[in-house]
């Protein structure tokens, strides 16, 4: 019991960590674009400002997916709640999706949830609805995050997926959590590697 509310809040205390994280690097833009003019070279000032913009862009759009994919779990949950007319349905959507943001966690925290609410008194529509629940996360996960990482973040869904399985399994939650905006800022330095890699053996030819 323990083991599992650790795994409780420590997922809800990393989540929270990186969406602070990410609202002070949006608030404290211009001062660490100050910082990396201050930390590289001059000729490499416009490269590594460039390269920082992008990393940027990155870490919004996986921001605005993991939004849009929690807004799209709590919509659907609202719709399956009031067709099996469960109690509290925008209120189990509401949690349902703000917990969405927390990977594995999360969704296992709402199916709990809905169980102590339903079982005692309507085991059978308990079963029907984690089923239903079930569901959605299983086309939230495997159909629509890794449509909205590849339009957001610029990342093919099979690295998507590959990631989180990675991260997950390296790191734990922070792992799972960080897994895609990470890969996607590892992307933009390949691509800039790479970029320069190419550039170079244009000059030598």
């Amino acid at each position: 019991i323990f083991s599992v509310l650790f795994t409780i809040f420590g997922g809800v205390f990393t989540t929270l960590f990186v969406i602070i994280t990410a609202i002070f690097l949006s608030l404290e833009e211009k001062t660490i674009e100050k910082a990396l003019i201050l930390l590289f070279p001059k000729k490499y000032e416009a490269q590594v400002l460039d390269v920082w913009t992008r990393c940027q862009k990155k870490v919004s759009g996986w921001f605005g997916a993991r939004i849009l994919a929690c807004l799209f779990v709590g919509v659907v949950s609202y719709v399956a709640f009031l067709l099996f007319n469960v109690k509290y349905p925008f209120t189990l959507a509401l949690f349902a999706g703000v917990f969405n943001f927390i990977p594995y966690v999360g969704p296992l925290l709402t199916g709990i949830v809905l169980f102590l609410i339903i079982f005692p008194t309507e085991a059978f529509k308990a079963i029907f609805v984690l089923v239903a629940f079930a569901l959605i996360q299983q086309i939230e996960n495997s159909i629509l995050s890794p449509i909205l990482m590849k339009k957001f973040v610029g990342l093919p869904p099979a690295l998507v997926l590959i990631s989180l399985v990675v991260g997950g399994k390296l790191w734990g939650l922070l792992g799972a959590i960080l897994a895609v905006p990470l890969s996607g800022i590892l992307f933009e330095f390949l691509r800039e590697f790479l970029r320069k890699r190419k550039d170079k053996k244009a000059e030598v030819v």
